[in-house]
């Protein structure tokens, strides 16, 4: 969104109560370019809602991350205000909330809501787990696992909940204020994103962190850091085709809980 207004030299104010709880040191500010008279900036900047800023596509923005990192006060040492803990720490972002709701019927089926949107499905939760095992096989046992989860409708979140009684570095964040989500997100050396726009946050970090994302495909994607895939391309084609279209049925959440193998690649960028 900023980079759109930047490029046609309209004017951003970020309002006050953007993130729940956080008093930002700088509100709003307006980055003109001298290109462009008043009468081009009359007509091309409109009011537009945050669902139109955001679907209506633009160009790759210039100063969003420093005029971000400065509204958000992140740096090398501090998230939002408060310094990072001395302790490292690795964020799992497991998506739940709207994609995952539905309850099981009085007959012992599973009913998914009837408003899933169908784009976006889950990972399945082997792709977590092959996160952990990689990192520990880095930098050994001690690190802090954080799992992040918006309600417990996921059933990777119902797999991590039962590690975490057995795992005390396997750390269960759920239903959690957003604001302190986000300091442990953005203070963390490593981060794993699921399926959907959220994990753009990630890129405001200034920590040199390492991402981990999960790749369908068993052939190379583009640039990212660690790619962990399902190792069996026959397995990788049957949950592709059993979850590309996500209705949250209680066989694609049996899938998504299914005990993948899993292989990893680095890509240099």
């Amino acid at each position: 969104m900023i980079g759109e207004a930047e490029s046609k030299a309209c004017g951003v104010h970020l309002p006050h109560d953007m993130l729940s709880g956080w008093d930002p040191p700088l509100e709003s500010w307006a980055h003109i370019r001298t290109n462009h008279n008043v009468s081009d900036t009359n007509n091309i900047c409109g009011s537009r809602n945050a669902e139109e800023w955001f679907f209506g596509g633009f160009p790759a923005p210039k100063c969003h991350l420093h005029l971000l990192r400065k509204y958000f006060n992140l740096n090398q040492t501090h998230a939002l205000g408060k310094a990072c803990s001395s302790t490292d720490h690795v964020a799992l972002h497991v998506r739940s909330g709207d994609v995952a709701r539905g309850v099981w019927g009085e007959h012992g089926s599973y009913k998914p809501n009837t408003d899933i949107p169908s784009n976006y499905g889950l990972f399945p939760t082997a792709y977590y787990i092959s996160v952990i095992s990689e990192i520990r096989g880095r930098r050994g046992n001690s690190v802090t696992f954080y799992v992040f989860c918006e309600t417990m409708d996921n059933p990777t979140c119902e797999y991590f909940e039962k590690l975490s009684v057995l795992d005390l570095n396997v750390v269960m964040r759920v239903g959690q204020t957003l604001i302190d989500n986000m300091r442990l997100m953005w203070c963390a050396k490593e981060t794993a994103a699921s399926f959907g726009t959220f994990r753009l946050v990630f890129g405001l970090s200034t920590q040199a962190q390492i991402r981990h994302d999960f790749s369908h495909n068993p052939m190379m994607p583009s640039c990212s850091t660690v790619w962990h895939r399902i190792s069996s391309s026959q397995q990788a084609a049957k949950f592709t085709d059993v979850t590309k279209e996500w209705k949250n049925t209680g066989l694609q959440r049996h899938e998504v809980n299914a005990a993948y193998e899993m292989n990893h690649t680095e890509v240099l960028c």
